[in-house]
C-alpha cells in the first residue's frame, strides 16, 4: 500500500496485489485499489480505511503481509488494525532515503542558509 500527496496536495491511497496464480510460480502485480484519501493522515483513519477496503475487495483473510514506508503513521495504523497484518519496509524506498541522504553530503548553503547546489568535485 502507499498513500501520497500530488504536487496540487491531492492525497491518493493505493493497494496492490502481489501473488502467485495457482499452479504457478510466476509471480503476479494488480492494482486492486487506487482512491483518493481526504482524510487527515493519522493511524486510525488509515486503518480504518485500509481495513475497509480490504473487506471490500473480499482479502482481508488472505492479506498476509504489508510492504510500506516507515512513517510512523503507516507503521502504528497497520500495527494496530485486527487483521494480523505483518509490516515489510518497502526497499525503494529505503533506497530513497539512504541516496537522498548521501546526496547532502554535496548541498552547499549560501548567503542565506538556503540549499543551492550540489557542490562539484574540484
Amino acid at each position: 500500500m502507499d498513500l501520497w500527496s500530488n504536487r496540487q496536495m491531492r492525497c491518493f491511497l493505493v493497494i496492490i496485489g502481489h501473488y502467485f496464480p495457482a499452479n504457478s510460480y510466476n509471480l503476479q502485480s494488480t492494482i486492486l485499489s487506487f482512491s483518493t484519501f481526504d482524510k487527515q493522515h493519522t493511524s486510525i483513519e488509515i486503518s480504518r480505511i485500509l481495513e475497509t477496503k480490504l473487506k471490500e475487495l473480499n482479502i482481508s483473510q488472505k492479506a498476509v503481509r504489508v510492504t510500506c514506508d516507515g512513517g510512523k503513521n503507516i507503521v502504528c495504523a497497520i500495527d494496530n488494525m485486527d487483521l494480523n497484518l505483518k509490516r515489510v519496509w518497502c526497499v525503494a524506498h529505503r533506497l530513497h532515503l539512504t541516496v537522498t541522504k548521501a546526496l547532502e553530503f554535496w548541498i552547499m548553503k549560501n548567503n542565506n542558509n538556503e540549499e543551492s547546489t550540489i557542490v562539484e568535485e574540484q
